[in-house]
This record gives C-alpha cells, sequence and structure tokens, in this order.
C-alpha cells in the first residue's frame, strides 16, 4: 500500500490504517475482518446458522414481516442483484418496464435489460437532478401499459438520493399492481425506507456498503406475495431468484457454491450495524459528509450537487481548473498515505468523490482534509481553489 506502511515514524502510524472514502468496497471494523479467518464448509450447521442470521437481522433492519417479505442472497456484486431482479421478476410474456435514470447505474438497468431482451422505456434526466414523485406519475399517466418501475435511490454516479417512499407512495395510488424495484444498494442500512408505504416489490442491498461487510454477495428484499408467482419467469440459471428461494427452503443450503467468509463477516457486521443503530449510523455518515463538504467548500471547492438532494453516502466534487491539479498525483498522493478516494463518473462534468460511508468517523475525515490540505500545498495551488468561470 503507501509508503507509510512499514515506516515506524509518528507520521507513519497516523496513516498506518488503510481508510476507503468509497460507496463500497469501504472500511470495515477489526471484527469484521478477524471472523474471516476461521475456515468452514458450506454444509457446516454453524454455517447455516449464519445464514439464518443473516437472513432474521436484514429483515428485522428492514423493519418488515417475514410472512410479508423474503430475504434472498445471491452470490456477486449488486449489479448480480439487480440482474437477478430484473432478470427474474418479469414476465416473458406482455410487460413494460419503465426505468427511471439520473446517473450510470440507473442506465445499467436499461442495459441490464436489452441484453436480456425485456421491453422497456427509460426517463433520464441530468445527473444533479432528482426524480420527484409528480415527475414519476406523470411519466407513467402518458404509459398506462407498465407493468414495472425501476429506480435507484442512492445514484452514486453524483451522491442524490431520490425520494422512493414519496414516489412508491404515488404509483401506487395510480396503480397499486406495478411493481416496484429499487436500487438501494449503496444506501441500504443508512436509509432504510418504509416497505408498506412504499408498496415496494423487491430492493436489492450489497453486502460491502452501509451494513459495513465485504464485497461477496447482494440481498433482496422480496415481497412474498408477488415472489410466489415468478415460477418460469427467470432468464438465468445461477441468478433465478425463485428457484434460489425455493431451494434454501427446502434444504437450508445454496444451490451453488456460496462466500461463506464474506457471510460470516456479514452477519458480524450486522451485529455492529444493530448496536449502533441505523439512526446512529445515518447521523455518522451525515456528520463525516458535512465536515467533507463544508471544510473543501470552505477551501474553495465545488459541490456538485445542491445540499437539499445531496446523499450521505459520497460526494462529488468539480475537479478544480488550477493548471498545478492533477487528479492522478492528488489520488497517488493520498493512497501513499492509504486513504483512497474516487474518480468523478459523471458525464456532463469533470469531477471527483469522496465517501463516506464504511467504518469512518470524525477523525478520519479531518485526517483526510489535512492530507488535502498538504496535496494543496505543496504543488502551490491557489487558495481558494481556482476555477475558470462557467
Amino acid at each position: 500500500m503507501g509508503f507509510y506502511h512499514r515506516d515506524n515514524s509518528m507520521e507513519a502510524k497516523k496513516y498506518e490504517k488503510i481508510r476507503l472514502y468509497t460507496p463500497g468496497p469501504l472500511s470495515t471494523s477489526k471484527t469484521v475482518k478477524e471472523v474471516m479467518l476461521k475456515d468452514f464448509g458450506s454444509r457446516d450447521p454453524e454455517f447455516i446458522e449464519v445464514i439464518e442470521g443473516v437472513t432474521n437481522g436484514l429483515l428485522e433492519a428492514a423493519k418488515v414481516k417475514p410472512e410479508d417479505y423474503q430475504l434472498i442472497v445471491i452470490q456477486g456484486s449488486g449489479t448480480y442483484g439487480m440482474e437477478s431482479v430484473i432478470g427474474s421478476v418479469i414476465p416473458k410474456a406482455k410487460h413494460l418496464l419503465y426505468i427511471f435514470a439520473n446517473g450510470a447505474y440507473g442506465v445499467r438497468i436499461s442495459t441490464i435489460a436489452k441484453v436480456l431482451g425485456i421491453n422497456f422505456l427509460m426517463k433520464e434526466i441530468p445527473e444533479d437532478q432528482i426524480f420527484t414523485p409528480e415527475m414519476v406519475v406523470g411519466e407513467l399517466k402518458k404509459q398506462p401499459d407498465v407493468t414495472h418501475v425501476a429506480i435507484v435511490h442512492s445514484e452514486t454516479t453524483s451522491g442524490l438520493i431520490n425520494p422512493i417512499e414519496p414516489i412508491g407512495i404515488e404509483i401506487a395510488k395510480l396503480n397499486p399492481n406495478i411493481v416496484l424495484i429499487v436500487d438501494a444498494i449503496s444506501s441500504f442500512g443508512a436509509y432504510v425506507p418504509d416497505f408498506y408505504k412504499a408498496n415496494i416489490s423487491y430492493l436489492v442491498g450489497s453486502a460491502n456498503k452501509c451494513i459495513q461487510g465485504v464485497p461477496g454477495f447482494a440481498y433482496i428484499f422480496c415481497k412474498h406475495s408477488h415472489l410466489q408467482t415468478i415460477k418460469g419467469y427467470e432468464r438465468s440459471v445461477s441468478l433465478s431468484l425463485f428457484d434460489q428461494w425455493t431451494y434454501m427452503k427446502k434444504t437450508k443450503q445454496f444451490r451453488f457454491t456460496p462466500p461463506t467468509h464474506v457471510l460470516r463477516a456479514f452477519h458480524e457486521a450486522l451485529k455492529e450495524f444493530k448496536k449502533e443503530t441505523q439512526m446512529g449510523r445515518f447521523t455518522r455518515y451525515s456528520q463525516n459528509q458535512n465536515i467533507i463538504s463544508d471544510e473543501l467548500t470552505k477551501m474553495g471547492f465545488k459541490l456538485y450537487l445542491p445540499k437539499e438532494i445531496q446523499g450521505c453516502v459520497i460526494t462529488t466534487f468539480h475537479t478544480p481548473t488550477d493548471s498545478n491539479y492533477n487528479f492522478e498525483k492528488f489520488y497517488q498522493f493520498l493512497a501513499k498515505r492509504n486513504m483512497f478516494i474516487y474518480p468523478g463518473k459523471t458525464t456532463k462534468a469533470d469531477t471527483f468523490r469522496i465517501g463516506s460511508i464504511g467504518d469512518l468517523n470524525e477523525e478520519d475525515m479531518h485526517l483526510l482534509l489535512e492530507a488535502i490540505k498538504e496535496y494543496v500545498a505543496a504543488e502551490k495551488m491557489t487558495l481558494p481553489i481556482k476555477y475558470q468561470p462557467a
């Protein structure tokens, strides 16, 4: 990692911890890492207890009853989970999926739908705007044949939060039979929507996001009444939600090799989540986000989003136009101190991003700010940070 890693000086000790200022993978606790040191088989009774603990823990975190929602684990990243849902819950007969996209992850859903041969429409708006209930319902009124709707909650392209609950409530008023699919891959745990009010049919989360586990599986909350109807809809063997669900119910086993260590780590992460509470975690992440956004704007860095739509997961900043600034050098300067940020992902602006989730606190955010100030000074950048007029 960084050149401080094996240095025993006081300066080195300050940067010894690896800090991921990213939206996942993210920094995890020592205890989450430690539980992965033990090997055990996928058919071991202890592992079956882990699966049950993960299932029950997530249902409890979501504040849903098991008779109303089932929890299914799919091996792979969050996108695997999203593809599993899109490919498993839409019939091969008459259907129309409407995708609402304001970033790369909404657009990715359309790519999945296209490859799977699913009929879809997509409403795409700029990456610095959110969807409102009125906007969504207005579009749906023009398309009475829509059967399914897909939308991203925390769009980490920019860091915005789409108002899922109000959107879901209005969709249900318009047509309660529309199946609402929510990509909450980067948000679940920091945010927990009311599944019942929003009439959510499927919500996808990921192990390595706000529950603070490590990468390796996605989890899907499925409305039980709808899940029972999807047999034969699948367009994949390994990503079949129905087959994964029924096999697990029957055998308490995965159909194919599960990520045993990852699930064990997540089980531990869920215990830590329960101890901190969802509100405690949201508050800590929000404090982290406020520190980085407030202090960098004081230096002159420009935020990409207005504060009223900014989430607590990741913050996007416009790239300075100062001739002494270079993102690659900036990234390497921080990486040598075991700090890792993200390049920009927006299509219409040059940006970089800093995450505020994971095992990070106020001290970690101030340490990052200190390193950023060191970089600005080392590169002789002008303060306040320079930008060319728009």
